[in-house]
């Protein structure tokens, strides 16, 4: 049997294995085994004069290697004892000598560029330059080698930053680092990494800029201090092998200065090259870019740079050896999600492919995070491996042209406190190395024996997502989920299809996030990731509303509806998820999730194209969204769609149906009687749709009989929800195919608050549906599903409607009972939140629409109820936009600030602030007050309103764009700290869209607060209520006064005391109290002449007279009079001998 050989060979590549001491700069020992695979490595090295004793060789300790070792000339002698085993048992010990001398040069031979890359492969990034810093030991080297990764970068702090040169232990430190490195044959490049207290003087670290001035500098004051940096490494390494590299210019705080322009880089690297190559002829330099993502911009740079002197006999050229750097940018962890992000990616690494095709210059891609985007954000893991893979495949594993990469970090991948390769990241470890294996039997890295994966759970032992549903297979094969399925993309959230993304416990975080977030990815001391103790629990809904660890008191259910991450307090950038403002409205993300408003409002969650702030339903994508009622308008018979892709599909009230408040849900609510109420939705989107999801709240006042929540369609084909009895059903038919499902398990209660989901799913022949109950604060359940073969393609006359089956639907008593075609059907109780799609939305999506947890983040108009009777309603609206513009900066836009600055129009520096008001959406054909509210902060004169046009935008007005100033319509002025009122009432008298402009008058800048800020501006609105049956009378003092809008009328005069019903409604006396009217009393005295009358608030009088009841006409003889609900009283002189006199009233 053929024991293990062991091959020593010298510089020249000589076979010395005979010689006991061998005088050569260096050694190269491989060990190779032609029976079977070598299973133990090891050698031990001393460096003396004499050929060790064996006590001497007993005391030393051992260390491991893999396949060979290099050994580089120093002064003393140094021994080497190795020992290999193989497979079989056998062993081999050999024991070589390398001569001490003095090195004149590096030891070997240099290495072109195109060989070094190749040579250098896959490697990762460490660093060397701080006391706590990493410490390479020859474990960690062999773990590398036997993994694929055959290089390492380490960055190196300088003299100033770090104070390492002045310690006497820095570069011995470095020799340790790198002669371990380059003994297990590795390759090695040291990167400079500043951050020089005067560079920080210099640099405005709040504005992250520099100014020209501060260019230079910058520059002129460091440019020496870099040569002489690189002067001191490269003659402390001028004897190193030549597998150590220079990375000549990276991650030097204030770097912009040298990187904003490339003939300014250059020429430091034409320095810089000069004094290395003085030293080293044929060290290999690695230049970056000015721009380092942009491998184009190599060009700016003039290398490879020439001789400085021809004559002085030294080649100060770069010559042969140099390749070039690809650096930060995607590289540094781009976003792996959408198809953009993908074509963005693969275009940057084609330009760095093309690059080093055309241009025959070797690349490096170096600082390359294979995990980085998932510890911050919620990038599924199975993603990122796939990222990973993919940019290996393109740019390593290629026949010519391979382009080496160098991954963030070493430690994140790698336990150097245990020795291993961290468990949770291994899946990226096998990917990042390519052709290398970490542990062969389980290729993929999900920690799944790839014989498991083929004889036990029948997955793919190269995948770690078998089923592309972003649930690792580690997870969907452990007993400890017993409801997941490796072989089955429904249970989780396979991109690119919106129609599945699975919710088991219905607590709106998909199955995928929380199985991506079951343990903190960052932790890398955690045992096997399914087998912990985790706040994320995927069957359990309870941990919805519990704050996972990072602290943050922020809900795991709200990290997840902001795109945050549940154990990281820092998911944006470098700012606090919870006291950091992430939308600028001057609110911290706390106290917003705290008052119930949208915390990241300029953010688009859902992907649909609509940010937050501006989207009725933001954790929902809006594809297919044709109908969405909130009833959030003040009394509106026509329920407005606020959803993004209908055709406007507002509906209509029958029968009396009314909007009422009610505080356990977000605003008002729906009120339907039961009897003959409904709403009637427009069928403009609800036709040729083969796919369909209807969701609602509803609080059943009654549980008896049918009553029809929801249907649309007609007897050729639709769907419908319906109540019968305590039961809850949907039904969907065409043609002879029905399909009838109960969705409740328990029966209903009535007052109680219910939400429901139905889905009906053409593509897969499925429906679907989902119950939640007690206002959505119970444990949810799963979307029960059904078979079928109905298509649900409407057309031809379909009707749709809400509480009730106007023009008929189809219901059935029970699952299996046959259906049966009925009109009315009513509902009795409360709607609301009705949401309808032209899709078949997933579980994630029903269970967050059914939240009322989660706020709608558009402010809407809140309706305080008519207490008082009199028939007019308060209203308070939010302003729809506000800036200000600047008369000197004429093309710079304002309109984010949480200020609205303002200086008189005149003036050269003039700032005018501009506010929209939109109340397009009013109902009432009457707004009887606006006033406007807004804060001041340091204006300390009078301010002047002005009408102006509607054509601007907040984030895009500036001075040159502003409309016209018009006419003035108020002036007012307050303390500092204090509210301005503007009292706006002759120019908003109607609803529709309307605008001002404010000019201060003093010269002086001043503030007041926008809408941006914590004391936002607002209008205040008095108005009429709905008359829904067009009798004069206002709904709710209709119902005030009767309970109905059946008994008052426009000609009626219940109380028989002559006057109408509807002139007392206008006179705002009692319509059922004959004593209860307008009466006018004189009182005669000398000179005047006195007149009282009874007043009630909220209605206006004036005193109207005449000298001749049978010529002439009425004139008014006193100015309007506010009623204060006293009597009031007037006096005039007569000038005639006879005059006559009427009081008028008129609503405010």
């Amino acid at each position: 049997m053929a024991a293990p050989v062991i091959t020593v060979y010298d510089r020249s590549r000589t076979d010395v294995s005979a010689q006991e001491l061998i005088d050569s700069d260096n050694l190269k020992i491989v060990a190779v085994s032609a029976a079977t695979n070598i299973t133990d490595y090891s050698f031990k090295h001393l460096v003396q004069e004499t050929l060790p004793t064996p006590t001497e060789w007993a005391a030393a300790p051992p260390e491991v290697f893999y396949e060979d070792l290099h050994f580089f000339r120093k002064p003393t002698h140094q021994w080497v004892r190795l020992s290999v085993t193989d497979a079989l048992g056998s062993n081999t010990v050999k024991v070589c000598g390398l001569a001490g001398g003095i090195l004149t040069g590096a030891p070997d031979e240099p290495i072109l560029p195109r060989d070094y890359v190749d040579g250098m492969g896959l490697g990762f990034i460490a660093e060397g330059d701080g006391p706590d810093s990493f410490e390479v030991q020859e474990n960690h080297m062999v773990d590398m080698k036997k993994a694929g990764f055959h290089h390492m970068r380490l960055h190196m702090g300088d003299s100033d930053s770090r104070g390492y040169v002045r310690d006497p232990d820095y570069f011995d430190r470095f020799d340790r680092l790198a002669s371990t490195l380059l003994r297990h044959g590795l390759f090695l490049h040291i990167g400079h990494r500043s951050e020089n207290p005067e560079i920080d003087d210099d640099y405005d670290a709040n504005s992250g800029s520099w100014t020209s001035a501060e260019f230079d500098t910058y520059y002129a004051a460091h440019h020496d201090f870099h040569l002489d940096w690189w002067t001191q490494v490269a003659a402390h390494c001028r004897f190193y092998s030549h597998r150590l590299a220079y990375h000549t210019f990276l991650e030097t705080k204030g770097g912009t200065a040298f990187t904003s322009s490339g003939a300014r880089l250059g020429s430091l690297y034409d320095e810089m090259t000069r004094q290395i190559r003085l030293i080293d002829p044929a060290r290999m330099l690695i230049y970056a870019p000015p721009v380092r993502n942009d491998i184009t911009k190599f060009d700016d740079l003039g290398a490879p740079y020439a001789d400085h002197d021809a004559n002085d006999g030294v080649d100060t050229a770069t010559g042969t050896y140099f390749f070039t750097d690809h650096h930060s940018g995607f590289a540094g962890g781009a976003d792996w999600l959408t198809d953009a992000d993908r074509a963005a990616i693969d275009d940057n690494l084609q330009r760095v492919v093309d690059f080093t095709a055309s241009r025959n210059i070797p690349v490096m891609l170096s600082a390359i995070s294979a995990s980085n985007a998932h510890l911050n954000n919620n990038e599924y893991r199975a993603q990122r491996a796939l990222y990973v893979q993919h940019v290996v495949d393109r740019l390593w594993q290629v026949p010519t042209h391979k382009i080496s990469m160098t991954w963030l970090t070493f430690t994140g991948y790698y336990d150097t406190s245990n020795n291993r390769w961290t468990t949770e990241n291994i899946l990226f470890t096998e990917q990042m190395n390519g052709d290398g294996v970490i542990h062969p039997d389980d290729t993929d890295g999900d920690l799944i024996s790839n014989a498991d994966e083929l004889t036990l759970y029948h997955t793919d032992p190269a995948d770690v997502d078998s089923d592309g549903d972003n649930v690792l297979d580690t997870y969907e094969c452990d007993p400890l989920y017993p409801y997941m399925n490796p072989n089955d993309p429904s249970d989780g959230d396979p991109l690119g299809n919106l129609e599945i993304n699975a919710d088991y416990d219905g607590d709106g975080m998909p199955n995928a996030w929380e199985f991506h977030h079951i343990f903190d990815a960052r932790d890398i001391n955690r045992g096997v990731p399914s087998r912990i103790d985790t706040p994320l629990k995927p069957a359990d809904p309870a941990d919805a509303m519990i704050d996972a660890t990072d602290g943050d008191d922020i809900p795991n259910l709200w990290e997840y509806v902001l795109d945050f991450t549940p154990h990281y307090n820092k998911s944006v950038g470098k700012n606090p998820d919870d006291t950091y403002d992430h939308d600028n409205d001057g609110v911290s993300t706390e106290d917003e999730i705290a008052a119930g408003t949208w915390a990241r409002s300029n953010f688009d969650r859902d992907l649909d194209g609509q940010l937050n702030g501006a989207d009725p339903i933001p954790y929902v994508s809006d594809q297919n969204h044709v109908v969405f009622y909130n009833f959030s308008e003040p009394y509106s018979a026509f329920p407005a769609d606020e959803s993004t892709q209908g055709a406007g599909n507002d509906g209509t009230c029958v029968g009396g149906a009314a909007q009422v408040l009610n505080s356990e849900t977000l605003l008002n609510s729906l009120w339907l009687d039961g009897v003959d109420d409904a709403v009637v939705i427009p069928a403009t989107d609800l036709g040729a749709a083969s796919n369909a999801t209807a969701h609602l709240f509803f609080k059943p006042a009654t549980l008896a009989g049918k009553q029809v929540l929801f249907h649309a369609g007609s007897s050729e084909a639709g769907m419908s929800i319906y109540l019968n009895a305590t039961d809850l059903y949907a039904a969907v038919w065409e043609g002879a195919a029905s399909s009838v499902m109960r969705i409740n398990t328990v029966a209903l209660e009535t007052n109680r608050w219910y939400s429901t989901g139905v889905v009906f799913d053409g593509d897969r022949g499925t429906l679907k549906a989902a119950l939640f109950g007690d206002n959505m604060s119970n444990p949810r359940l799963n979307l029960r599903t059904g078979e079928t073969s109905v298509g649900l393609i409407r057309t031809g006359a379909v009707t749709a409607s809400l509480g009730g089956a106007v023009g008929g639907a189809y219901t059935a008593n029970s699952e299996g009972a046959p259906l049966s075609w009925e009109n009315g059907n009513h509902f009795e109780g409360e709607l609301d939140h009705v949401a309808l799609y032209n899709r078949a939305l997933n579980e994630s999506e029903i269970s967050l629409l059914a939240r009322t947890d989660l706020v709608q983040p558009i402010v809407r108009p809140y309706v305080n109820p008519d207490a008082d009777g009199d028939g007019f309603l308060s209203l308070s609206l939010d302003i729809a936009a506000d800036t200000f513009v600047q008369r000197n900066k004429p093309t710079e836009n304002y309109g984010s600030g949480t200020k609205l600055t303002m200086r008189e129009f005149a003036n050269t520096f003039a700032r005018i602030p501009l506010l929209k008001f939109d109340l397009s959406n009013m109902s009432s054909e009457r707004i009887y007050s606006a006033r406007l509210h807004i804060y001041n902060l340091t204006e300390t004169n009078s301010i002047q309103a002005f009408a102006t046009g509607n054509a601007w935008e907040e984030d895009s007005v500036t001075w040159d764009t502003m409309p016209a100033k018009g006419a003035l319509l108020a002036t007012a002025s307050s303390a500092i700290e204090n509210w301005i009122e503007f009292d706006l009432s002759d120019y908003i008298a109607s609803n529709g869209v309307f605008s001002i402009l404010l000019n201060e008058t003093g010269n002086n800048v001043g503030n007041l607060a926008s809408r941006e800020n914590t004391e936002a501006p607002y209008l205040s609105i008095m108005t009429t209520g709905f008359d829904s049956d067009q009798d004069g009378i206002t709904d709710d003092w209709e119902t005030e006064h009767h309970g109905s809008l059946a008994v008052l009328g426009r000609h009626t005069d219940l109380d028989q005391d002559g006057v109408s019903d509807s002139l007392e409604f206008i006179s705002g006396t009692d319509p059922d109290d004959p004593a209860s009217l307008l009466r006018l009393e004189a009182m005669a005295s000398v000179p005047a002449f006195e007149l009282n009358w009874p007043t009630v608030t909220n209605r206006r009088y004036a005193v109207w007279g005449r000298t001749n009841l049978t010529e002439g006409s009425w004139a008014p003889a006193s100015p309007l009079l506010t009623g204060s609900g006293t009597n009031e009283h007037w006096s005039a002189e007569p000038a005639n001998p006879s005059e006559f006199y009427q009081i008028r009233v008129r609503l405010p």
